[in-house]
């Protein structure tokens, strides 16, 4: 098994509370080789606390229905029956937030310029 990180989207701070919260947040993309199956796996949640903890979720939608009075949940759109897998994911992509968190100063803000381009 391969896991290669493609590329982060960083998210904006829309609530006070999660600026208070975090330093960064966003989805990630990877593209993963299992055995003979290969895929793209997207939006897999980041979040790096003040202290530089990561922490990830894997992709999931909301499902609602606001007419039959379901209220939102949370729907996982792929499940690894092996978790051995899920852990590799995490390796890889808290790996590659770690070396990103370790470079700026510890004052500076990571949310608007952690995943820029660089050139």
């Amino acid at each position: 098994m391969k896991v290669f990180v493609s590329k982060f989207y960083p998210e904006e701070f829309r609530r006070k509370g999660d600026q208070e919260k975090y330093s960064s947040k966003g989805t990630c993309e990877i593209h993963l080789l299992l055995g003979p199956v290969e895929m793209d796996l997207k939006n897999i949640t980041y979040r790096i606390d003040h202290e530089g903890r990561i922490s990830l979720k894997p992709p999931f939608r909301v499902h609602s229905n606001k007419k039959r009075g379901i209220k939102p949940k949370l729907v996982p759109s792929i499940v690894f029956k092996e978790c051995k897998v899920w852990e590799e994911i995490e390796k890889a992509v808290k790996g590659e937030l770690f070396k990103e968190v370790h470079e700026l100063p510890k004052k500076r803000s990571l949310q608007l310029d952690l995943f820029q381009e660089k050139n």
